[in-house]
């Protein structure tokens, strides 16, 4: 039997003698439908007469007819919409102690900035090549300006993720070494 053949019936007399409901095939009347009424054939009629309408809705002389004068309709009045820009909300990422520790930082390099970190970075293969490339520094740029999305671009980039690796690893060194040396 193919997916597409009836399911055979199931005999459910045992069920039905079980539940008290079966009733045998002999007691079973069956009505048979009144028979359809029988119809003579009607005359054909003639066409109705023709009437002075051409087509289905025009009459005789519409195109002859002058144009009635409708009413003038008011001309619309074009609403200008205007928009706004949205009041930037301040982020909950942004810190304001943060903040003025980062613009301490950039006003003065001379306190961290040292021969040393500049030594680490020059002789790092990975990230001298990644300080001369401009799409890393571009990667860089796009992290300062917004850190979500470039997260998202370059989450996949395997040369980015590498040099902002090491590029923290010797950060975070740095400035724990520039923590214990000025906590002397």
């Amino acid at each position: 039997m193919s997916d597409e053949d009836v399911p055979p019936l199931e005999d459910m007399t045992d069920y039905l003698i079980q539940r008290g409901k079966y009733i045998p095939p002999e007691e079973v009347k069956v009505s048979q439908p009144p028979p359809l009424p029988v119809q003579e054939p009607q005359p054909i009629s003639k066409p109705p007469p023709k009437k002075e309408k051409f087509g289905d809705g025009l009459k005789k002389g519409f195109f002859d007819n002058p144009p009635k004068s409708k009413p003038k309709a008011q001309p619309k009045v074009k609403e200008i919409t205007t928009l706004k820009a949205k009041t930037a909300k301040e982020s909950p990422l942004v810190i304001p102690e943060v903040q003025q520790a980062m613009h301490y930082l950039n006003t003065n390099t001379e306190s961290w900035l040292t021969p040393n970190l500049l030594e680490q970075f020059a002789g790092n293969p990975l990230l001298a090549r990644g300080l001369t490339n401009p799409r890393i520094m571009g990667a860089v740029e796009e992290l300062k300006a917004n850190p979500n999305l470039a997260k998202t671009k370059y989450q996949n980039d395997m040369e980015v993720q590498e040099f902002y690796r090491e590029f923290s690893r010797i950060m975070a060194s740095h400035f724990g070494n520039l923590a214990q040396t000025q906590g002397k």
